[in-house]
């Protein structure tokens, strides 16, 4: 995401948000406790100033995403299920966004768009899927941990450290309000815990790590570049401490699967960026060195910085004193190495002293901010927080809330740093971000006056509008001599014109004029009354994506038959 907010701010109000106290809620938690209801009191807890008053007018990713969910519902209930080319946004002229962008958060947000239209509920749709992802992501935490404890109560200690995490909680739910990632950190500890069931290959393993997987590539591209080749090194130690390589076929097989079911979206996402502007998202402000650690620059990333120091330091901390305490088995040593390892690691690769190495790894920089690197370091906050609680020999319940407390007060600080503002800013525009604004939006509005969506460019004629549907434009033209015919959509991957169906035994003499995919849809049309039908076919990659997805689907469900089958 790359063009700043455009919002008005109405009875704006001030808000620090205070998570000391959690421990309070949780200190004490009896056996019988369901983990699964706290954590979804908590999700829902930490998202009530966004349930009660909408998505922060200060979050960086605030009105990009109010404006794509706005028409994407609006796309999705009006009979085209899988938006791809939105056809209002970028002033009326249709964006690509949806060809090159994730679908996933903003699909299930959109399942909550026939409640009502309004601005405020568009707020609190986004809100509640935001409290979803927060919910499934303390699940999937959950389920890890518990795998790598073995103890409840520990295990829901870190499903509530890595929803509290600031990284989570403040940079990206609150500061940015980074809807689409945090469905990514949602799926992601569900890969983790898939590979801990690898090992005797349950189906649930390979279930969950072909869920989680699938989910990441479908919420957030940036994310996926970053976690999936964490999940791989993390599955080399679980097999390197079991003495299972078997685990790493099992692994393959559900990736090669997530892969292909994501395939709907990355056939077009993978192959289409050459029809947009990728220049925006990484060049000038954007500029991935502007925003490495102690870089010297204009950019205003103190948060970023705060967050990273913050959450890397504790991280250290704990995995440091998990290992100098721990009496148990290589494998939990390893684990405690391996976390604070990574956290150094990725630690340094956020500051300027990485750049040579960045300098090397180009594709890497796909990630756009080198701060995204927390997504990977907020779950090893999360593991080294276990770590710490199951390697001390005597327990309290004081001990077993410190990392919790730790975080809350971490937060505590962010927060009054810099405070979170509310006030329901709506639709103050129908512009599109730099990178999917085809063209000149602005400029060609003149040429359509008065909300038409057809034009004369050349020659004479009189239109009339018979279909203005998403990728499809159905006109009736009376013309006098040959006509050029403009439509208030810019051309993409190309549109085609043929005689339309609804008048039978018309010829129609048509000839597509658009050049390239910021050009407008541009027709020209033979003397005569014509009945002309504009279409914007679906590509070669998109068919592609649609048998990949299905194909992934089949490998998915054989991989989880023989994987049951072999247990037994």
């Amino acid at each position: 995401m790359s063009a700043r907010p455009v919002i008005v701010e109405a009875d704006t109000a001030d808000l620090a948000i205070n998570t000391a106290g959690i421990d309070q809620a949780t200190t004490g938690t009896r056996r019988h406790s369901h983990p699964i209801l706290l954590l979804l009191l908590l999700s829902v807890g930490l998202l009530l100033p966004m349930l009660i008053w909408g998505l922060p007018s200060t979050g960086d990713d605030s009105a990009s995403h109010l404006r794509w969910q706005y028409f994407y519902g609006r796309q999705m209930w009006s009979g085209d299920p899988f938006p791809r080319w939105i056809r209002d946004l970028a002033d009326g002229f249709g964006s690509p966004a949806f060809f090159i962008y994730p679908p996933l958060p903003h699909f299930v947000a959109a399942l909550l768009a026939p409640v009502s239209d309004s601005v405020a509920w568009l707020h609190r749709r986004l809100a509640i899927s935001i409290a979803l992802a927060c919910f499934v992501g303390a699940v999937g935490a959950f389920t890890w941990l518990k795998q790598v404890t073995r103890e409840r109560n520990i295990a829901l200690v870190g499903a509530m450290v890595y929803t509290l995490a600031p990284y989570h909680l403040f940079v990206d739910t609150y500061f940015r309000t980074a809807y689409a990632e945090l469905w990514g950190l949602a799926w992601a500890p569900f890969i983790f815990a898939g590979l801990h069931l690898l090992a005797p290959r349950r189906r649930a393993g390979v279930a969950l790590t072909i869920l989680g997987v699938s989910g990441l590539l479908l919420s957030h591209a940036p994310s996926a570049l970053i976690l999936v080749p964490t999940a791989v090194i993390y599955a080399g130690l679980l097999a390197l401490s079991a003495r299972r390589w078997d685990m790493l076929a099992w692994m393959g097989v559900a990736l090669c699967s997530a892969v292909l079911i994501a395939g709907l979206y990355l056939a077009t996402a993978l192959t289409q960026q050459k029809y947009i502007h990728t220049s925006e998202l990484y060049t000038g402000y954007y500029n991935f060195y502007n925003w490495l650690m102690f870089a010297p620059n204009p950019v205003s990333k103190r948060a970023f910085d705060m967050s990273g120091l913050l959450q890397a330091t504790l991280t250290f901390v704990l995995a440091s004193a998990a290992l100098s305490t721990s009496s148990r088995s290589d494998e939990w040593r390893r684990l405690a190495v391996a976390t604070a390892l990574g956290t150094g690691i990725l630690s340094f690769m956020m500051t300027r002293f990485s750049a040579p190495i960045w300098n090397l790894l180009p594709f890497a920089q796909k990630i756009q901010f080198p701060w995204r690197l927390q997504t990977a370091q907020t779950l090893l906050l999360a593991l080294a927080s276990v770590l710490f609680l199951r390697a001390q020999r005597t327990r309290s319940p004081w001990l077993d809330m410190l990392p919790l407390l730790v975080v809350a007060l971490i937060n505590i600080a962010m927060f009054e740093h810099a405070p979170s503002r509310f006030g329901m800013p709506g639709l103050v525009d129908v512009h599109e971000t730099p990178e999917y604004t085809l063209g000149d939006a602005i400029g060609n509005a003149d040429r359509f006056a008065d909300g038409a969506k057809l034009a004369i460019g050349a020659g004479s004629g009189a239109l009339e509008l018979l279909r203005w549907e998403p990728r499809r434009i159905v006109f009736r033209i009376d013309a006098v001599a040959p006509t050029e015919v403009l439509a208030k959509q810019f051309s993409y991957t190309g549109w085609t014109c043929r005689a339309a169906d609804e008048v039978a035994g018309t010829s129609a003499s048509c000839r597509m004029l658009s050049n390239g995919s910021g050009d407008l849809v541009r027709v020209q049309v033979a003397p005569g009354r014509h009945a002309i039908e504009l279409v914007m076919p679906e590509t070669l990659q998109e068919r592609a994506g649609k048998l990949a997805s299905v194909a992934g689907l089949v490998l998915a469900a054989a991989a989880i038959l023989v994987a049951g089958m072999r247990r037994r």
